[in-house]
């Protein structure tokens, strides 16, 4: 009976060390995509052009969809298209990190 007892305690802390060590893991994974993110948004400036990935890749639809960054500020950008100057739009610095490939830089 003190051996099932034991056996039990050693199961459950074994349970409890395995599912520390995944969370540390997985907040450890989520921390370096987060630094490698602020890493991408930071190099995001006003004047850059961008064209969407999908886009870029087509030969029959390049230079056709590309936007320009007019204002940077908390985590958003300001951007137009270039084709239609009316069109203003806001996203957020991740998704422009994800979805466009940059065409010029601004130094």
């Amino acid at each position: 009976m003190k051996e099932d007892l034991i056996c039990g305690v050693a199961i459950l802390l074994y349970l409890v060390l395995l599912y520390l060590l995944t969370t540390a893991f997985i907040k450890t994974g989520r921390a370096v995509d987060r630094y490698k993110m602020k890493k991408k948004t930071d190099k995001i400036k006003v004047g850059q052009r961008y064209e969407h990935k999908n886009y870029f890749k087509d030969p029959f639809e390049r230079g056709k969809h590309v936007i320009k960054i007019l204002d940077v500020k908390e985590g958003y950008a300001l951007y137009e298209y270039e084709e239609k100057l009316y069109i203003r739009s806001s996203v957020s610095l991740e998704d422009i990190a994800k979805i466009y490939v940059l065409i010029t830089d601004i130094k």
